[in-house]
C-alpha cells in the first residue's frame, strides 16, 4: 500500500529566497550597525569584532576568532541571535538592503601605522647567546651572524611589577624583522628563562609592529 504524503509548503517563495541570497552581506551588516574597514584585497574587516571579515563579493563571512563561516543566513543566526533559518530569512527580507547585489558602502581606511619602537638593548648579549646556543642548540656562527645583521639582540629594561610594585629588570631575546629598506618593522621577544613567548609584548612600546615583516633567515648556498 502506497501512502501519499502532502508536501509541506515552503514558508518563503523562490523569489524571496533569491532576494535573500542576492543581498550583499557587507551592506546588510552596515545597515545594522556594523562598521567596516579595508582588510586585504579580498576582504573587509569589521571593527571591534575580534577577527570578523566579509568577502568583497558580498556572499559570505569568516571569523578567525570563532572559526565560524557561512553565507548571509548563517551570519544573521550567528550575530543577530536568531534561532532558526526562518527567523534569519525574515530579518534579511525586512532590511532595506535586501536584493542589493552590488556593494555600495565604502569601507573606511585603516589608521596609518606609527613608528615601531624597539625595546632598549642590553650592554652585551651574553645571556641571549647562551640561550640560543646552549638551550636552543643553534650553531654559534649562525647566532653571531644574525646579531651582526641586527636580527637578534638582547633587551634590558626596568619596569614596575604590577603585582608587587617593585622595580624589576627584564631581559629578553629579541628577534627583529626588517622591510626591504632594512628598517625594523617587527619584533618578537622571548624569555631566556622559559620556552614561552613573552605575552606582554604590547607593554614594551612595541605597539606598531607589522607581521608582514616577521623575523626570517635567508640562507644562500654557494655552489662551486
Amino acid at each position: 500500500m502506497r501512502i501519499q504524503t502532502q508536501a509541506r509548503p515552503m514558508p518563503f517563495t523562490e523569489e524571496q529566497m533569491k532576494q535573500v541570497f542576492d543581498t550583499n552581506i557587507i551592506d546588510f551588516a552596515v545597515r545594522n550597525g556594523f562598521e567596516v574597514e579595508k582588510g586585504d584585497r579580498n576582504t573587509v574587516h569589521v571593527k571591534n569584532s575580534g577577527g570578523l571579515y566579509f568577502f568583497n563579493h558580498g556572499r559570505g563571512f569568516y571569523c578567525f576568532t570563532t572559526e565560524r563561516k557561512g553565507n548571509i543566513i548563517d551570519f544573521v543566526i550567528e550575530y543577530f541571535g536568531k534561532r532558526t533559518k526562518a527567523e534569519a530569512i525574515e530579518t534579511i527580507l525586512s532590511c532595506g538592503a535586501c536584493g542589493q547585489t552590488g556593494h555600495i558602502v565604502n569601507p573606511t581606511e585603516k589608521a596609518p601605522r606609527g613608528e615601531m619602537v624597539l625595546p632598549p638593548k642590553a650592554p652585551n648579549f651574553k645571556r641571549a647567546i647562551a640561550y640560543l646556543v646552549q638551550t636552543r642548540g643553534i650553531d654559534k656562527e649562525i647566532v653571531y651572524a644574525l646579531i651582526n645583521q641586527g636580527k637578534i639582540f638582547q633587551s634590558k629594561e626596568d619596569r614596575v611589577d604590577k603585582r608587587t610594585g617593585e622595580l624589576k629588570t627584564y631581559q629578553n631575546c629579541c628577534f627583529v624583522g626588517h622591510d626591504e629598506a632594512g628598517k625594523a618593522r617587527y619584533c618578537s621577544m622571548r624569555s631566556m628563562y622559559r620556552l614561552k613567548q613573552i605575552s606582554n609584548i604590547l607593554q614594551n612600546g612595541i605597539i606598531q609592529q607589522n607581521a608582514l615583516y616577521s623575523y626570517a633567515i635567508v640562507f644562500i648556498h654557494e655552489y662551486k
